[in-house]
């Protein structure tokens, strides 16, 4: 259902003309920004754009693993190895201690450490400051709802000069 809805939406995403695409780490919506900008030749990930981590499902595989199954995406701005937050699932999980079938296995009773609301404000702002400082004009985020309430919010308080957002079609938030 995702796919399809990606696909109903491609017409619409590449008229929008960006010159970068900069989009969460994480599979779901690795899949989503290689589908709307499909040969985008400027698609880059950062974490601060990830889901808010509280359920398994927002944990992101290795970078050595993602980077081989979108190789159009530069992945130069996340750490490699597994990701940064699995020490806030149960049992504590030491580095490398993973593989993909073990990733499978957790669960949402397995997050020992939810991430606040702060945390993810903090991330907020760290992704507007990247935007801020990229030479590029028309910037498209891909994330996730989390996230981009948390981005709507701190945006809200305040956006630095130049940043103006341009809502999509299918805008959850009526008024920003």
């Amino acid at each position: 259902q995702g796919l399809d809805q990606v696909r109903s939406q491609r017409a619409t995403a590449e008229s929008l003309q960006v010159d970068l695409v900069i989009t969460s780490p994480l599979r779901r919506t690795l899949q989503t920004a290689t589908g709307l900008f499909p040969r985008h030749p400027n698609m880059v990930a950062h974490e601060a754009l990830r889901e808010g981590v509280s359920e398994s499902c927002n944990l992101r595989l290795p970078v050595e693993e993602v980077a081989v199954k979108f190789p159009e995406v530069d992945f130069k701005m996340i750490s490699k190895g597994e990701d940064p937050h699995l020490y806030r699932f149960e049992p504590p999980f030491p580095q490398g201690a993973l593989g993909p079938e073990e990733y499978k296995k957790l669960t949402r009773m397995d997050c020992r450490v939810d991430e606040t609301d702060e945390e993810m404000a903090a991330r907020a702002e760290e992704a507007i400051a990247l935007v801020a400082a990229r030479p590029e004009r028309a910037i498209a985020l891909v994330s996730h709802a989390m996230f981009l309430h948390a981005l709507i919010v701190t945006l809200r308080k305040g956006a630095p000069q130049g940043i103006k957002l341009r809502k999509g079609p299918h805008d959850p938030y009526a008024d920003y």
